[in-house]
């Protein structure tokens, strides 16, 4: 019959060995018969002989459970993967909307410069206007 063994304090040592605080199970030949006996009088240890049918039934709760664990991983890496091919898309569209702004911000400036060049030439004629442009005769009547 298998052996499960958990110790009440983690690390304690019994026969020659640490025992875990989380629950291990043995093979019905790993301890010989005056071991099972110290083991089982030991009130730190908590020791369990299991049939072989209780062992089938945790071997399939395990499987089960390991199966179910599975299952939950395959999902959380396909959302992963869709997750991540979303984002791959949008970096692309942020990276074509960078450009469109770099080209936008580009076209503003230089038609800037132009206002600024137009500005300038309608300041000069203005200029040149009010130089060719006869001053009031006030003294004419």
């Amino acid at each position: 019959m298998p052996i499960q063994i958990t110790a009440k304090r983690d690390g304690f040592r019994r026969c020659g060995m640490a025992h875990s605080d989380k629950t291990q199970t043995y093979a019905d030949d790993h301890f010989s018969a005056a071991q099972l006996q110290v083991l089982e009088a030991e009130d730190q240890l908590v020791v369990v002989r299991l049939s072989d049918q209780e062992l089938a039934v945790n071997s399939t709760d395990i499987s089960d459970q390991l199966l179910s664990a599975q299952q939950k991983i395959d999902t959380l890496t396909d959302n992963l993967q869709t997750t991540t091919e979303q984002l791959t898309a949008a970096n692309a569209q942020v990276e074509k909307l960078n450009g469109d702004l770099s080209q936008a911000t580009a076209d503003l400036t230089a038609k800037q410069e132009t206002i600024a060049a137009q500005a300038a030439e309608i300041e000069t004629l203005k200029a040149q206007v009010v130089s060719l442009t006869p001053a009031d005769d006030k003294t004419k009547k």
